[in-house]
């Protein structure tokens, strides 16, 4: 009844990666990061150039040929002018910087219960010299009674402007918050809450699906034990909250986090399972109403999962693929891909920075495009060899396009990888199967009771897989640190590779292969040798970077030290001590005349 969905050997879509590219870094010069005053001088006369260029063509005879041309040009324009109208707010607002506790209204749009308190995202009023103005705002609150989504409280609080830490390896604050359109934070103590307006009756769609993840939660809770429900959880609904930092370590070492993030895995697997069982039943219903039906649900559960960029990636590739199935079109995966990462990139610019964006479209930019000349190596006799080389060729082409972001924002890289995978990857979607199905057979007595068993001891089995592979020797290797022209570098290598490459061609390939590896292993070596002194004033911790060790020296330990601990060992590849200091301590950096 239905095609099953696969990577195409021969995809085409180069002309939409000509002015896809563009695009993108028209969005990336109108960056807060990178804009500056004369970028936007020199855009405003290449527009209007580019305009009457446009003009010209109507009267031209040569319009075709320079149209062909100017439309890359009008590509990057449209990508620099999309980018900087949705950062005009962000850029305005990040100006405004109050000196002193302010009064305004705090209306909640989020809440995240914490060990100490509540962490709130929302928007604050206040009037200063009578004008009202907004803040985007995260505050951190240590009040233990339950806040609310569309609660509203009157307080006073001071809002500072969101800034990244100066260490390396700093979590990058500002692009996380800026995703969710966060400009300010502020701590609010308990008594500084004036007053609190009554809760309204919430029916909005957000709270709605929240109350269903919620009701999902304590199914998962109810019918598997312990670490089991919470990894089940994170698989399924993709709240990782649960999940302790042993699992996850395990997950990293593997290199399977894409596992537990929600992703377009989970949307490609809940569309193949669905398919094969309209297969059966396409006697009795209608493709038309199977398609829309399936349209329905990967959008539900879309929404459901917080509608994460990955997610969208996949939910709007299989809305075209099955659209196109409807109206009986094949249409090329790569085409697909170029075309849907505009659609959302038009839609949302920021999507740009999101690194879940940025892994999955190369994850299936990989795919489409190495997949086929990875799996053409060889082949076996049998049918198991084969379906198991298939889906090790699968993750080899995925992880070549991802492994440089990968090295470049973790900084590390899992050795055993393509071993662990042989046994995680059916294994694993297994679990995933089993997951999605499982709310719908917890409602059948005696059945939801061995079909939990099972998800639990799959998931059992799976954490042991891990951990054996993630205690390995040598089976994370960190301390990478490199400029992102390497990444573009080896995306280009990749790409050139698959189209085949002549003599003279394989030799600068081979030298760039050459060249690459030098600069991760001089890097690793500088990073291992370097000697350096951070004061952490937030943390109250001072950090001392020796050759082949990190010293820490707090005054007290937490998960946040713990977790900046390993950011650092990871940055630099090197085994961290912590030492608490039971007294105050006072640090005074010596300079050198």
């Amino acid at each position: 009844m239905f095609e099953q969905i696969k990577p195409t050997p021969k995809a085409i879509g180069a002309h939409w990666l000509a002015f896809l590219i563009p695009f993108i870094g028209g969005l990336y010069l109108a960056d807060y990061r990178v804009f500056t005053e004369a970028t936007l001088k020199f855009l405003y006369f290449f527009s209007a150039f580019m305009l009457l260029l446009w003009m010209f063509t109507i009267f031209s005879k040569y319009s075709v040929w320079l149209r062909a041309y100017l439309l890359p040009f009008s590509f990057f324009a449209l990508g620099f002018w999309q980018q900087f109208l949705v950062q005009q707010a962000f850029r305005e607002t990040r100006k405004i910087k109050p000196r002193k506790s302010i009064f305004g209204l705090l209306e909640i749009d989020e809440v995240q219960a914490k060990t100490n308190g509540q962490l709130l995202f929302g928007s604050f009023h206040f009037q200063p010299y009578g004008k009202t103005k907004t803040l985007p705002i995260q505050v951190y609150t240590n009040l233990q009674q339950a806040l609310f989504v569309q609660e509203k409280l009157w307080i006073s609080c001071k809002p500072e402007v969101v800034q990244n830490e100066t260490y390396p390896g700093a979590f990058d604050l500002e692009r996380f918050l800026q995703l969710k359109g966060i400009t300010h934070v502020a701590y609010l103590d308990s008594s500084d809450i004036i007053r609190r307006f009554s809760r309204p009756e919430n029916t909005h769609w957000r709270h709605l699906l929240a109350q269903q993840r919620a009701s999902f939660t304590k199914l998962f809770e109810r019918f598997l034990d312990g670490e089991a429900a919470d990894v089940a959880i994170a698989l399924i609904i993709g709240d990782r909250s649960g999940v302790d930092a042993t699992s996850k370590m395990a997950f990293q070492g593997t290199g399977s986090m894409h596992i537990m993030a929600v992703s377009g895995m989970h949307i490609a697997l809940l569309i193949n399972v669905l398919l094969q069982v309209c297969a059966y039943l396409g006697s009795w219903i209608p493709r038309r109403s199977v398609i829309i039906f399936l349209l329905i649900l990967i959008w539900y559960y879309a929404f459901l999962t917080g509608l994460s960029a990955a997610v969208l990636r996949s939910v709007v590739m299989f809305t075209f693929l099955l659209l196109g199935q409807l109206s009986g079109k094949q249409v090329s995966s790569l085409l697909l891909l170029y075309f849907s990462a505009f659609l959302l990139l038009l839609f949302d610019p920021l999507l740009l920075f999101d690194l879940g964006f940025q892994l999955s479209y190369m994850a299936m930019w990989g795919i489409f495009l190495l997949y086929p000349k990875i799996s053409a190596y060889l082949h076996f006799r049998w049918s198991y060899l084969q379906t198991l080389w298939e889906g090790t060729a699968l993750g080899l082409a995925a992880t070549l396009s991802t492994a440089p972001l990968s090295l470049y924002y973790f900084h590390s890289f899992p050795n055993y990888f393509a071993l662990a995978n042989l046994f995680l990857m059916s294994l694993s979607s297994f679990i995933l199967v089993l997951g999605m199905l499982f709310p719908l057979v917890a409602l059948l007595p005696q059945l939801n009771i061995i079909f939990g068993w099972i998800l639990e001891k799959s998931i059992e089995l799976l954490l042991l897989i891990m951990d054996f592979f993630a205690k390995l020797p040598g089976a994370l290797v960190q301390g990478f640190s490199f400029s992102f022209l390497w990444v573009f570098g080896v995306w280009l290598l990749l790409y050139y590779w698959q189209r085949g490459l002549n003599l003279s061609q394989q030799r600068l390939a081979a030298a760039f292969s050459v060249f690459f590896l030098a600069e991760l292993s001089f890097g690793r070596i500088l990073n291992y040798q370097t000697h350096e002194v951070f004061q952490l004033k937030q943390q109250q911790i001072v950090a001392i970077k020796a050759q082949g060790c990190l010293q820490f020296f707090a005054k007290q330990s937490s998960n946040k030290t713990q977790l900046l601990c390993q950011g650092f060992e990871t940055y630099y590849g090197v085994p961290s001590q912590m030492k608490i200091l039971n007294k105050n301590f006072i640090f005074v950096k010596i300079l050198n005349p």
